[in-house]
């Protein structure tokens, strides 16, 4: 394969805003993470048995604080490593659950935080590839069910529609 570096292309480092920014309590993740029905399901789902054989018991744990990344003191330390290493992108997702933390209200400062960590980016030459949806939906959108109950002839996962309570 022979690749033509003379036509620009992208290089770069990735991060997802729930798992690296931390303080987000907001949205379906943390609360799957954190609601012990939907925990202990998880745990009891992902046991050994003989249908399972070999795998690992998944313990849900919210991402807390993750790597503070929210604060310019180490994003701006991120976006200098990138440029350092010769990196010309960085890829950033929008919480929607910071951004727009209930129903018709939208959170400037939230907004204008994200516009400082592009404008950062840029000013270190890096490409700024934003994801606007990173796979959460704040809570006002979509509270999950909290109880499941297992009917006569399910099947060892609920189905999405006609297993809710």
């Amino acid at each position: 394969m022979n690749i033509d570096i003379s036509r620009p292309f992208l290089w770069g480092a990735a991060t997802s805003s729930y798992q690296v920014e931390g303080g987000i309590e907001n949205n379906d993740w943390d609360y799957f993470t954190r609601n012990e029905q939907i925990r202990g399901r998880i745990s009891l789902l992902t046991k050994q048995s003989r249908f399972y054989k070999g795998v690992r018991k998944v313990t849900l744990e919210p991402a807390g604080y993750g790597v503070r990344a929210w604060e310019p003191e180490f994003y701006l330390k991120d976006f200098e490593r990138a440029s350092n290493l010769g990196m010309n992108a960085f890829r950033i997702s929008i919480e929607w659950a910071r951004i727009q933390p209930e129903k018709d209200v939208w959170d400037d400062c939230a907004i204008n935080h994200y516009k400082k960590m592009i404008n950062s980016m840029r000013e270190r030459k890096l490409t700024p590839l934003v994801t606007l949806n990173h796979l959460t939906l704040p809570l006002w959108i979509s509270t999950p069910p909290t109880n499941f109950e297992r009917k006569k002839y399910q099947k060892f996962m609920p189905h999405p529609i006609r297993d809710l309570p």
